[in-house]
């Protein structure tokens, strides 16, 4: 991650610690953080990411994203606030995203998104320095981890976007990516209960090319 100091930090409203803290990384798992890492507390089904944020500071996070009211003063962490904590690293990421020189490719489609990224980084990587969503990192939350692992050096970002619904596909272009450009795998019949047919499928999908950034077509 290119690093930001606390006081940087678009994703939330700095209330204690050093401002000049710096921040390395991003983590979203107490039992991963490393150090100088954000640790940001995302509440769950099963696990309120607030209810680590103490072992995240014990191993070395430099800064805490939270809710409002949900940390006390740590002596050896920044904590920032905000009242959606997805929303705040969502935020942060795209500053990361700002700040660094990558392209940055999305591939989406019905069909064949995690081989064409996995093709697309065996293609580059021994000639750029490649970044690619780990596993299936591909929604409103593995997108912007993606993002958050550009580094300066980064020459190209490689995500994978997944559809949920009607307007993912526009949620990703304008709010995640800030997008140079997409690579579009095959539109084919899918099962998404989120859309009634595969018309609706397919016009969602193709929603992506309308973006004023789109460079890359099928």
């Amino acid at each position: 991650m290119i690093a930001l100091s606390a006081r940087e930090i678009e994703g939330g409203t700095l209330v204690s610690g050093d401002p000049e803290a710096l921040v390395r990384g991003l983590s979203i798992d107490s039992r991963t953080v490393s150090e100088g890492d954000l640790f940001a507390a995302l509440p769950g089904e099963r696990a309120d990411g607030h209810d680590f944020l103490a072992e995240a500071v014990d191993r070395g996070a430099a800064a805490v994203l939270c809710e409002p009211y949900r940390a006390p003063a740590f002596e050896r962490a920044a904590v920032l606030e905000t009242n959606d904590v997805l929303a705040g690293l969502q935020k942060l990421t795209r500053q990361v995203r700002r700040r660094g020189s990558a392209s940055v490719v999305g591939v989406a489609g019905s069909a064949g998104k995690t081989s064409t990224k996995d093709a697309l980084r065996a293609l580059l990587a021994p000639h750029r320095r490649v970044v690619a969503a780990h596993r299936n990192h591909n929604n409103d939350l593995g997108v912007p981890l993606t993002l958050s692992r550009i580094e300066a050096d980064t020459e190209v970002c490689i995500c994978e976007l997944a559809m949920r619904g009607r307007g993912h596909g526009i949620f990703f272009r304008v709010r995640s990516l800030g997008t140079l450009g997409f690579l579009v795998g095959c539109i084919i019949s899918a099962f998404f209960p989120a859309l009634a047919n595969s018309a609706e499928r397919a016009l969602e999908e193709v929603s992506i090319i309308s973006a004023p950034a789109f460079r890359y077509s099928w």
